[in-house]
């Protein structure tokens, strides 16, 4: 604010004379002359001795006749000499003391008495250059010299923020600040006073008087809500020892001290049988699980804790049939299984917190698989055969069908809140799911989904020539994570998702650390399909799976076959069973050479060889309730302007550095939204975006001639985008003849 203020003195004295001489006799107030380059004179001139006032005497008299300039020295007035005319018979501004001329604008411009020593005055009229009214409102009103933006910046680069200071400011600054700490900040280096205001910010956070200071509070605040910062609070963090006597349930709910939830968590992992416990901390926990912080440091696990304990066992008693249980599942027990397989995901190689969670999880799915099977035997049809051929008789071209692998329904679940979240204004969401087939284990569900007959298929090539010869339609199948921007659309598209169960062979229930990068890279494919032009996206699945999780021998099935085989999920043998265990289901049904199919009617798993804790081959809900999730775009694209590239032939055949790409605008039908387009020219090179254009704009029935330079590639792929919408409007492939281009020495 000071240097507006002294840029307006300025103005004001020049409008009535040509020459302006500014005397700066305190030495101090050369920060302020910076501003001096926004008025309007013919020149600056800066003097400190006799001999530079003689030059400018004379450059001014010979080439400045009659127009405005500006003299800056530091010689005072009675000690000038060629110059002083100009002062007289023009005009002058001194600065004799530079506190005492802070003091006097602060004073004439907002009324204000500074009642401070002159190096604060100083401090604070530096402080101020560059920011509004509202600096000085600051001090007037809460005498906070330094803002918590302020403090940040400074605790993210304590040494480079420091010696931006001038020497003023730093005094200040060290003063301010050691009034919120236990000892004087003054005489230590940058790093050390950052790590002093940090424990300061903490032990206030934590202070059990709960005697909080209001700007520490307020800096901490701004802090966790801080991407720039994020970092430098997790560094902060790590060098901090917390209170020996601090009890841990006075702290703030939006505490950032992981040591802390991990003490509730062990407290929690003690007394899951103590239901008057639960009560008392449940709301602490569900407070806590509100609080973004807990995502930042890792501790975004009390969400999935409190879902498990907000179940309510007494609503099971509502089931009265199978599809009575199925919807059960789909509204309320899914979601205590993602929650379970989050806790899961955070645990995986804590096994003491993790085994109590893990029991109280296999009692709620006891009661709820009770229910389950009740009705199973008697009701249960599977209507996953034909899926595909199905949603492809239903829906218009062009479709994209994503066929997951071991996507369960809590799993898809997941994908729908996040894709909903992020894109709710533009797409149509339908969730529903189907019965599998049985025993839920690829091959057969897979065969399944491709085709209406009731054959096993032992590979992908069988099942999608089966399903072609049932449909009639050309399909194109692709792998869906070789899916980029430069895609051309089909009418039917069918396109695969990694295979999970090959990971889970490898790794069991250390596969569930896989599932979160999948569904980030699903939501992502999914917008590029939409990008590239689907209209309708469809996901679907083959099977899910259970959480088999940590077990003891004690803990799986023993069964004798005499003429079989045994997995973890299932059972087959050409001959019926002497005998059966307890929770064991038996099917006489063909399947490949085998006629009966035996099932676990709980969680655990037969023994078999092989790794346990995430399986599938059951017939529990959470492995035959199959996913059905149809995303639509919510209304079609306001320009439809079509642009295209017209010189395609001419691109794949390149001579020399650089390439011409032609364009040109179709005709819009009397849609006024539709006369003109701003696109962009994207290049990629194996899925990868490597290059773009400048946004173009063209008009319709217009024809524009870009050019482009080869770099790191020889032959690519061009892709033209809406540059609003990123929606795919035209692409082809970039071919340089490096043979041609050497005049066939190759």
């Amino acid at each position: 604010m000071l240097d507006k203020w002294f840029l307006e003195e300025i103005e004001k004295k020049i409008q009535n004379t040509d020459r302006l001489v500014i005397i700066d006799e305190s030495g101090k107030a050369d920060f302020l002359f910076y501003t001096l380059k926004t008025v309007r004179v013919s020149k600056i001139f800066h003097i400190a001795d006799e001999i530079e006032e003689l030059n400018a005497k004379y450059e001014i008299e010979k080439n400045y006749s009659g127009e405005k300039v500006l003299i800056i020295t530091n010689r005072p007035l009675d000690k000038l000499k060629f110059i002083r005319e100009y002062a007289e018979t023009g005009d002058y501004f001194i600065i004799k003391s530079l506190d005492r001329f802070i003091w006097q604008m602060v004073k004439e411009k907002i009324n204000y008495d500074l009642q401070e020593i002159p190096e604060k005055i100083i401090a604070l009229g530096k402080l101020s250059v560059g920011k509004g009214k509202e600096f000085w409102d600051r001090i007037k009103t809460r005498g906070n010299v330094f803002t918590e933006e302020d403090i940040l910046a400074f605790l993210a680069e304590p040494e480079k923020h420091f010696k931006s200071f001038e020497k003023e400011v730093q005094g200040l600054f060290i003063d301010f600040m050691s009034e919120f700490t236990p000892y004087s900040l003054k005489h230590k280096p940058p790093v050390t006073v950052a790590k002093e205001i940090t424990a300061a910010i903490f032990a206030n956070l934590l202070d059990k008087n709960h005697t909080h200071i209001t700007f520490l509070d307020n800096i901490y605040k701004k802090w966790i809500d801080s991407k720039k910062y994020e970092q430098k609070l997790y560094q902060y963090l790590e060098g901090y020892q917390l209170p020996e006597d601090l009890n841990i349930w006075s702290v703030p709910m939006d505490h950032p001290f992981m040591q802390i939830d991990k003490l509730w968590l062990k407290e929690l992992t003690n007394n899951f049988d103590n239901k008057q416990w639960i009560v008392e901390k449940i709301e602490t926990l569900q407070n806590r699980a509100e609080q973004p912080i807990t995502d930042m440091i890792g501790t975004g696990y009390w969400k999935d804790i409190v879902v498990l304990f907000g179940y309510k066992l007494s609503e099971l008693n509502r089931i009265q049939n199978l599809d009575d249980a199925a919807k059960y599942y789909k509204d309320s027990f899914s979601k205590i299984d993602q929650s379970m397989r989050h806790i899961f995901t955070f645990f995986l190689n804590e096994r003491d917190i993790l085994q109590p969670f893990q029991d109280y999880y296999r009692n709620l799915a006891h009661d709820y698989l009770e229910k389950w099977f009740i009705y199973f035997k008697e009701q249960y049809q599977e209507n996953q055969t034909g899926l595909l051929k199905k949603i492809m008789t239903d829906n218009k071209p062009p479709l994209a069908i994503i066929v997951g692998d071991a996507i369960s329904y809590e799993v898809a679940q997941e994908i729908y809140r996040k894709i909903k979240d992020d894109f709710r204004s533009e797409y149509v969401f339908t969730m529903d799911a189907v019965y599998g087939d049985f025993p839920s284990i690829t091959d057969n569900n897979m065969s399944r989904l491709f085709s209406g007959s009731y054959k096993v298929y032992d590979d992908r090539q069988q099942r999608q020539e089966a399903l072609q010869e049932e449909i009639k339609k050309e399909i194109k199948f692709h792998d869906l994570n070789n899916l980029s921007i430069s895609h051309t659309v089909n009418d039917y598209s069918i396109f695969y998702m990694s295979d999970m169960d090959e990971i889970s062979e490898k790794e069991g229930q250390n596969a569930l650390k896989y599932y979160d990068m999948i569904i980030k890279s699903l939501l992502e494919n999914i917008n590029c399909l939409f990008k590239c032009g689907y209209k309708k996206v469809i996901l679907v699945s083959d099977h899910g799976f259970v959480l088999t999780g940590l077990l003891d021998e004690s803990d799986k099935i023993s069964f004798d076959l005499e003429n079989g085989k045994k997995y973890e999920r299932y059972c087959l043998s050409k001959s019926k069973a002497k005998s059966m265990p307890v929770h064991v289901l038996e099917f006489k049904k063909l399947y490949k050479d085998y006629e009966y199919v035996y099932f676990s009617t709980t969680l655990n798993p037969f023994k078999s060889t092989g790794p346990y804790g995430f399986a599938h081959g059951g017939i529990t809900p959470q492995e035959l309730l199959i996913p059905v999730l149809q995303i639509e775009k919510h209304q079609r694209d306001i320009n439809t302007l079509k642009v295209e590239i017209i010189n395609k032939e001419e691109l794949q055949s390149i001579v020399g550095d650089v390439y011409p790409v032609r364009l040109k605008a179709g005709l819009s039908e009397s849609d006024m939204f539709s006369r003109e387009r701003k696109i962009i020219i994207v290049m990629v090179k194996n899925k990868q975006e490597f290059g773009q254009s400048d946004v173009i704009n063209i008009h319709e029935g217009e024809e524009i001639l870009r050019e482009f330079n080869f770099k790191d590639h020889d032959v690519f792929e061009i892709v033209v985008l809406d540059s609003q919408t990123k929606a795919r409007l035209d692409c082809c492939t970039i071919k340089r003849n490096v043979a041609r281009d050497l005049g066939g020495l190759v």
